[in-house]
């Protein structure tokens, strides 16, 4: 008898208590590639906006499956949707955010940030020109976040480049 009390102690990790359960994890992804729009300046997070940013509708929008803004047409975006579901405290962010071969012929410096709520999950600002790059991001949630918040999709570049938002799901936390 007291050697089945003492292992039920040790499976709710203390006498009296319950062992933390790990967040809940949704299967689907938090974002729709498809549905970015992008904000006014009033709702707009950044502040590096442009007085009268220059972005054409035709200038971002999904490809292959991934939402892609081509800098050509559009050299400042923030673009946003609310989350499609519910998330609970300590869950991971994990997306892959990448641009091609940065090109101008004035250095500059590119802007790319990934924002849900007040949460800045990524920001990058890499030199332009500059090549080619990759960055995967894998980022854990301090609170729970309800569906419908809104996440933030941010490019701001000068000169002809194109850059890429991969599939933004959540993840079980890692120790």
């Amino acid at each position: 008898m007291r050697a089945a009390l003492a292992l039920s102690c040790v499976a709710l990790a203390a006498c009296g208590g319950s062992a933390a359960e790990p967040p809940a994890v949704p299967t689907e992804p938090l974002v729709d590639p498809a549905l970015w729009l992008p904000t006014t300046a009033d709702n707009d997070p950044f502040d590096d906006r442009p007085d009268d940013p220059a972005c054409s509708a035709g200038a971002y929008g999904v490809e292959s499956g991934v939402f892609e803004v081509e800098t050509s047409y559009c050299d400042y975006l923030t673009a946003t949707q609310p989350l499609k579901v519910a998330l609970e405290a300590g869950v991971q962010i994990s997306t892959l955010v990448w641009h091609l071969a940065l090109i101008n012929e004035t250095p500059a410096e590119g802007h790319v940030a990934l924002q849900i709520g007040q949460h800045l999950v990524f920001e990058a600002r890499p030199p332009i020109p500059g090549p080619e790059r990759a960055y995967p991001v894998l980022w854990s949630l301090p609170e729970a976040l309800p569906a419908g918040t809104p996440a933030y999709f941010h490019v701001h570049n000068h000169g002809y480049n194109s850059w890429r938002l991969g599939p933004v799901e959540a993840k079980a936390p890692t120790d």
